[in-house]
């Protein structure tokens, strides 16, 4: 409805009607029911062409898509989250669930920035023993009795309890590279080769924490240079045949490729491939 606006005497600002009043209000009664049928118009349009009025099909969507992301957040297996708060130095000794899960959750998130990805599988981590025990380590797997493709499953992955912080995510990369190839159907291998692999997946991880912030710019360990330098010439130097010798045995067959080339010969082939002359 056209409206002019005039000042009054005291300087108030008000609407005036041109029309008198019985136009004023039969043209605006009319108005309203033109915008009525010009509405009802529209949503019968919309039935025609989708079923329901578009804001009825957007709201089914919304409701719907909620609906079924529930659903697959309820049936995907969760992976173990970061806890909150945890910070380690290289030193500190590792003595509860929560330091060794936050510690596990940081290694996985470094190899799978390399490649290594177990996508939604949760791996629980469980602390064992003390000091006297020679084993730091130990990956518990799980298959079906069923002949190949059979189900392969990790239940836990233990872990000596009072490791220093470094040195206890080194081992817990170890432990991921024989879940990651138990989990990716490697065949059988000797000792020496398959020890060796999982102390190459170790040498990447710390490699990749020397040379790569984290992601979120707030690691639970610390980097330290030097501690990382000093953890790379104990892979290195490693005496005992299987962890020593078949790491460098790795190291001499990955020289001029990729680490995944060198995964694959293996998976395929039970053995490493013969080094780039």
């Amino acid at each position: 409805m056209s409206t002019l606006l005039r000042r009054g005497h005291c300087g108030a600002r008000r609407a005036c009607s041109t029309l008198p009043p019985s136009r004023s209000s039969a043209l605006a009664a009319t108005t309203a029911a033109h915008q009525v049928t010009a509405l009802q118009v529209s949503r019968a349009a919309e039935r025609r062409r989708f079923g329901v009025p578009v804001w009825q099909l957007l709201g089914a969507g919304f409701v719907g898509t909620c609906a079924v992301g529930a659903f697959w957040y309820s049936r995907t297996p969760a992976r173990r989250k970061v806890a909150r708060g945890v910070a380690l130095t290289v030193d500190e000794p590792v003595v509860e669930a929560a330091q060794a899960e936050a510690l596990m959750d940081e290694v996985r998130s470094v190899l799978e920035r390399r490649g290594l990805s177990l996508g939604d599988v949760a791996i629980e981590v469980k602390l064992f023993g003390g000091h006297a025990r020679a084993i730091e380590g130990l990956t518990v797997k799980a298959a079906t009795a069923a002949p190949p493709p059979r189900d392969r499953k990790v239940t836990e992955v233990r872990l000596q309890r009072g490791l220093p912080a470094l040195h206890a995510a080194q081992v817990l990369a170890h432990e991921f590279m024989h879940a990651w190839m138990w989990l990716q159907g490697f065949p059988h291998m000797p000792a020496a080769l398959e020890e060796g692999l999982c102390e190459l997946g170790s040498y990447v991880y710390l490699l990749s924490c020397l040379h790569e912030p984290p992601d979120d710019g707030a690691a639970v360990l610390e980097r330290d240079e030097a501690a990382l330098r000093a953890e790379f010439r104990s892979l290195e130097t490693n005496a005992h045949p299987h962890y020593g010798g078949g790491f460098r045995a790795c190291v001499r067959s990955l020289r001029g490729r990729e680490i995944h080339a060198l995964l694959s010969h293996v998976r395929e082939h039970a053995r490493l491939p013969p080094p780039v002359v």
